[in-house]
């Protein structure tokens, strides 16, 4: 009996050995897959930041200069091409108490696209690098609250979400708000 015992025992000390070396080896293998995962292959997503800032000009003749820049940032590790940018000038209109671009009317528009020559460079942004697309366009008058719809598309990807921002100027009255 004392013979099956000692067998017993060192069946489980074998049995422990093991196990805890496949334990440990285990561990190691998921905290490598962690690394790859997160760190090498996140590495080569595109990771971008984008932001707008407006302005406008009054004019003598009573015109306005309106200027949108629209700024992409590459915050990645790898470059970003963009295929095109669009800006679009929409007015605002009322939704109840909201206020949305009304897409039906287009102040002004500007595309830059990969394919002209004079724009590749721009739309070509490095790691750390930004780009800034800017509409510029003379207007009548400005409406009291404007929309500026920015569109960017990827040449192999599905487009990214619009960047919509807002634009009050700063002598609107509330009576020409909207």
């Amino acid at each position: 009996m004392h013979l099956a015992m000692d067998g017993l025992n060192g069946f489980w000390s074998t049995a422990q050995a093991v196990t805890s070396l496949m334990v440990s080896l285990s561990a190691l293998a998921a905290a490598v897959v962690a690394v790859i995962k997160f760190r090498v292959l996140h590495m080569f997503r595109r990771r971008y930041r984008s932001e707008l800032q407006c302005r406008h000009h009054a004019l003598r003749n009573g015109r306005v200069i309106f200027e949108a820049d629209y700024t992409i940032q590459n915050t990645g590790e790898r470059p970003i091409t963009v295929s095109s940018v669009r800006l679009r000038l929409h007015p605002a209109i009322r939704e109840g108490v909201l206020l949305v671009p009304d897409r039906e009317t287009v102040l002004a528009e500007r595309v830059l696209e990969a394919t002209d020559p004079d724009k590749k460079g721009l739309l070509q942004i490095e790691s750390g690098e930004r780009s800034i697309c800017t509409l510029r366009c003379e207007l009548a008058e400005l409406p009291g609250v404007v929309f500026v719809h920015c569109q960017s598309s990827w040449p192999d990807r599905r487009d990214l979400a619009p960047y919509i921002g807002m634009y009050v100027p700063a002598e609107v009255t509330a009576a020409s708000a909207v």
